[in-house]
């Protein structure tokens, strides 16, 4: 057994840079490498990144003395686009619960059904509660009303760009365990200080309360809420 075997590897792409970075449990640094790009080119350029990860990965499980079996990657692109929406709920004078946030939630994701058709969901997040007109940044708690509504946003990547990664990393028997946004890591941190790996180590471990996880149960077609906001864990 080696001593690496709790490890998260993050991968941050630009048109600019790469960098891939293997990080232990306890938070210290076990590899890093970066790649400058001198390019006019504001695409990112998936034959420098396979080279990248072709020139990487192998030394890091060398490292490791074991397989990377998944990745972080944290892309920042122009890619991303944001559907929202607003959902209004009846709650007939009584306290606002969990279920009937969950509800509202999963119901504003089947009325973007078509719009989000063909798009991958990458982050789902509430900008904005409104409790019998009054407005709420953050989930407001164990009130009663009798009318509450859900400002949801979704921001996506089109499918077929988010699989051009997923078949590049499936090269080398890794999957994507999550992606997250740099514009949106930008906007929820104002520490200059802290990196994106730690940026997105806390966003992974509920950081942001206004942000909900959708998982899948079992590797079933059908997704649900494993998560719904981590104020409730």
């Amino acid at each position: 057994m080696n001593n690496f075997q709790n490890f998260k590897t993050y991968l941050i792409l630009s048109a600019k840079k790469f960098n891939i970075s293997v990080i232990s449990k306890n938070g210290s640094k076990i590899y890093e490498k970066d790649l400058i790009i001198n390019s006019n080119n504001n695409e990112l350029d998936l034959s420098k990144l396979d080279y990248f990860l072709n020139e990487n990965i192998f030394k890091i499980e060398k490292i490791l003395k074991e397989f990377i079996k998944d990745i972080y990657i944290i892309l920042d692109c122009n890619n991303f686009f944001s559907v929202n929406i607003s959902i209004k709920k009846n709650n007939y004078g009584e306290k606002i619960t969990q279920e009937n946030l969950i509800y509202t939630i999963n119901e504003a994701r089947d009325q973007c059904f078509e719009t989000l058709a063909g798009k991958k969901l990458i982050h789902t997040l509430i900008d904005a509660y409104h409790v019998d007109n009054q407005k709420f940044q953050n989930l407001p708690i164990d009130i009663k009303c009798n009318f509450f509504s859900v400002d949801v946003r979704f921001m996506c990547l089109p499918h077929e760009y988010f699989k051009k990664f997923e078949v590049l990393v499936n090269k080398y028997h890794i999957s994507i365990e999550r992606l997250i946004s740099v514009k949106y890591l930008n906007n929820l941190f104002s520490d200059n200080d802290i990196n994106y790996p730690e940026m997105a180590r806390k966003v992974i471990q509920g950081y942001n309360l206004n942000e909900v996880v959708f998982t899948k149960k079992n590797q079933e077609k059908t997704t649900f809420f494993e998560k719904f906001f981590h104020f409730f864990n």
